[in-house]
Protein backbone atom coordinates (compact mmCIF):
# COMPACT_ATOMS: atom_id res chain seq x y z
CA UNK A 1 0.00 0.00 0.00
CA UNK A 2 2.98 2.53 0.81
CA UNK A 3 4.11 1.71 -2.45
CA UNK A 4 0.96 1.96 -4.38
CA UNK A 5 0.40 5.31 -2.17
CA UNK A 6 3.71 6.72 -3.77
CA UNK A 7 3.09 5.42 -7.59
CA UNK A 8 6.46 3.59 -7.06
CA UNK A 9 6.92 0.66 -9.34
CA UNK A 10 7.70 -3.19 -7.29
CA UNK A 11 11.33 -2.64 -9.15
CA UNK A 12 11.69 0.82 -7.71
CA UNK A 13 11.51 -0.79 -4.25
CA UNK A 14 13.45 -3.79 -5.07
CA UNK A 15 16.11 -1.66 -6.27
CA UNK A 16 16.08 0.62 -3.24
CA UNK A 17 16.26 -2.47 -1.01
CA UNK A 18 18.77 -4.36 -3.09
CA UNK A 19 16.85 -7.40 -3.58
CA UNK A 20 15.95 -9.13 -7.02
CA UNK A 21 12.63 -8.02 -7.94
CA UNK A 22 11.17 -12.10 -7.59
CA UNK A 23 12.41 -11.84 -4.11
CA UNK A 24 10.30 -8.50 -3.50
CA UNK A 25 7.48 -10.12 -5.29
CA UNK A 26 7.02 -12.57 -2.80
CA UNK A 27 7.58 -10.44 -0.03
CA UNK A 28 4.80 -8.29 -1.23
CA UNK A 29 2.48 -10.90 -1.78
CA UNK A 30 3.28 -12.27 1.26
CA UNK A 31 4.80 -15.98 0.28
CA UNK A 32 8.15 -14.61 1.97
CA UNK A 33 7.98 -13.64 5.22
CA UNK A 34 9.10 -10.46 6.45
CA UNK A 35 12.31 -10.00 8.70
CA UNK A 36 13.70 -7.35 10.98
CA UNK A 37 16.36 -5.98 8.79
CA UNK A 38 13.69 -5.88 5.88
CA UNK A 39 10.90 -3.97 7.60
CA UNK A 40 13.40 -1.52 8.93
CA UNK A 41 14.71 -0.45 5.33
CA UNK A 42 10.96 0.06 4.75
CA UNK A 43 10.50 1.92 7.53
CA UNK A 44 13.34 4.24 5.93
CA UNK A 45 12.16 3.89 2.62
CA UNK A 46 8.69 5.12 3.15
CA UNK A 47 9.46 7.38 6.51
CA UNK A 48 7.08 5.16 8.33
CA UNK A 49 7.46 3.61 11.85
CA UNK A 50 8.70 0.59 11.59
CA UNK A 51 5.66 -1.26 13.46
CA UNK A 52 3.66 -1.02 10.01
CA UNK A 53 5.93 -3.44 8.75
CA UNK A 54 5.92 -6.13 11.81
CA UNK A 55 2.50 -6.31 12.66
CA UNK A 56 0.88 -6.98 9.55
CA UNK A 57 -0.98 -9.98 11.38
CA UNK A 58 -1.72 -8.54 14.49
CA UNK A 59 -5.30 -7.34 15.38
CA UNK A 60 -6.05 -3.69 14.91
CA UNK A 61 -6.61 -3.09 18.50
CA UNK A 62 -2.94 -3.68 18.83
CA UNK A 63 -2.03 -1.74 15.93
CA UNK A 64 -3.90 0.95 17.55
CA UNK A 65 -1.61 -0.29 20.83
CA UNK A 66 1.86 0.88 18.89
CA UNK A 67 0.57 4.18 17.54
CA UNK A 68 -0.26 5.20 21.02
CA UNK A 69 2.76 4.19 22.12
CA UNK A 70 4.95 5.86 19.92
CA UNK A 71 2.84 9.09 20.15
CA UNK A 72 1.93 12.01 22.82
CA UNK A 73 -0.95 14.37 23.46
CA UNK A 74 -0.46 18.21 24.21
CA UNK A 75 -3.54 20.60 24.64
CA UNK A 76 -6.50 18.32 25.62
CA UNK A 77 -10.23 18.01 24.36
CA UNK A 78 -10.99 18.23 21.06
CA UNK A 79 -8.23 20.89 20.47
CA UNK A 80 -5.21 18.90 21.70
CA UNK A 81 -2.00 18.03 19.26
CA UNK A 82 -0.11 14.76 18.42
CA UNK A 83 2.87 14.54 18.95
CA UNK A 84 4.22 11.31 17.12
CA UNK A 85 7.94 10.48 17.33
CA UNK A 86 8.10 10.07 13.80
CA UNK A 87 6.00 13.41 13.20
CA UNK A 88 7.64 14.13 10.25
CA UNK A 89 7.57 10.51 8.98
CA UNK A 90 4.89 9.31 6.60
CA UNK A 91 1.45 10.92 7.92
CA UNK A 92 0.07 10.63 4.39
CA UNK A 93 0.94 6.88 4.16
CA UNK A 94 -0.68 6.49 7.58
CA UNK A 95 -3.71 8.00 6.20
CA UNK A 96 -3.67 6.49 3.09
CA UNK A 97 -3.54 3.11 5.14
CA UNK A 98 -6.37 4.02 7.75
CA UNK A 99 -8.91 4.86 4.26
CA UNK A 100 -8.32 1.28 2.85
CA UNK A 101 -8.81 0.27 6.11
CA UNK A 102 -12.32 1.61 6.60
CA UNK A 103 -13.20 1.02 3.02
CA UNK A 104 -12.50 -2.76 3.86
CA UNK A 105 -14.66 -2.83 6.58
CA UNK A 106 -17.61 -0.74 5.48
CA UNK A 107 -17.26 -3.33 2.67
CA UNK A 108 -17.48 -5.56 5.33
CA UNK A 109 -20.69 -4.05 7.53
CA UNK A 110 -22.30 -4.24 3.80
CA UNK A 111 -22.08 -7.95 3.05
CA UNK A 112 -22.81 -8.67 7.00
CA UNK A 113 -25.81 -6.36 6.39
CA UNK A 114 -27.24 -7.86 3.38
CA UNK A 115 -26.66 -11.31 4.95
CA UNK A 116 -28.90 -10.15 7.98
CA UNK A 117 -31.46 -8.79 6.11
CA UNK A 118 -31.85 -12.49 3.76
CA UNK A 119 -31.75 -14.25 7.51
CA UNK A 120 -34.70 -11.77 8.61
CA UNK A 121 -36.59 -12.59 5.76
CA UNK A 122 -36.23 -16.47 6.16
CA UNK A 123 -36.58 -16.39 9.56
CA UNK A 124 -39.99 -13.96 9.03
CA UNK A 125 -41.11 -16.35 6.50
CA UNK A 126 -41.31 -19.42 8.47
CA UNK A 127 -42.67 -17.86 11.31
CA UNK A 128 -45.94 -16.47 9.19
CA UNK A 129 -46.28 -20.34 7.93
CA UNK A 130 -45.65 -22.05 11.86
Amino acid sequence: MFREHRNWAPEDVAKELSMPIEDYNKLEKGKTKLNGTIAQQLSDLYRVPVEFFMIDDTPNYYQADVMYTNCSFSGGGSNGYINHQYNDRGIDEIIASKNSEIKTLKQQLEVVQQQNGKLLAIIEKNSIHN
